[in-house]
């Protein structure tokens, strides 16, 4: 979700951008995906230890298994104990030299490595799906949607917009190093419009 002119959020908490309509449209998205990639500050910053799907969207789900948490982080700069709250073991996507120095994390994770020294998202896509997750919902960090973007591997762009301005140095949607190697084009593929949200499901061609 975002506001009129761009921002996406606000650490002052004085001004909440979320609406009910948004809230449940979130809560529709996590039902019908296998897995919630997420970057480490978002991981860190927001609860994603017990991820649930809401009673109100069980019957649409298309499997019976949990939502899988999947992190991105090259550091693995976790507080010690941070992974042992998950309701489930999270997958945690890092290089190969990561993944060996931070061994003993793997009690409590399920390590994907993909590159040797820092994280290959080109395999990210076909690595998930061959673990059965096809329905990979991103919701963020910034950097990481950036990072995806910049990869060509955003298929859809589920976008809120809230009839506000927002003052705040926080970034939008995409941080500065937005710079895709291919321009994609995408279509508006369902725009609806209530109370004070524009809500947006954009496709690329």
């Amino acid at each position: 979700m975002q506001s009129l002119n761009g921002k996406v959020t606000d650490k002052s908490k004085q001004l909440y951008l979320s609406s009910d309509k948004d809230k449940s449209l979130f809560r529709y998205l996590r039902a019908t995906s296998d897995c919630l990639l997420v970057g480490r500050n978002t991981v860190i910053s927001e609860p994603y230890q017990n991820v649930n799907v809401s009673k109100k969207y069980l019957s649409i789900r298309h499997t019976n298994n949990l939502i899988k948490v999947a992190i991105v982080s090259n550091s693995l700069e976790f507080e010690d104990g941070f992974f042992k709250e998950f309701n489930q073991k999270p997958l945690l996507i890092t290089n190969e030299v990561a993944a060996v120095k931070n061994s003993q994390l793997s009690a409590d994770v399920d390590f994907v490595p993909l590159g040797k020294t820092s994280v290959d998202l080109s395999l990210l896509t076909t690595t998930l799906k061959a673990l059965g997750m096809k329905r990979v919902l991103c919701e963020g960090g910034t950097r990481l949607i950036t990072e995806l973007a910049n990869a060509n591997l955003l298929d859809e762009i589920d976008l809120t917009v809230a009839s506000r301005l927002l003052a705040t140095d926080e970034a939008g949607l995409f941080t500065k190093e937005f710079n895709p190697l291919n321009e994609s084009n995408f279509e508006f593929k369902q725009v609806l419009f209530e109370a004070d949200n524009l809500f947006m499901r954009i496709l690329k061609k």
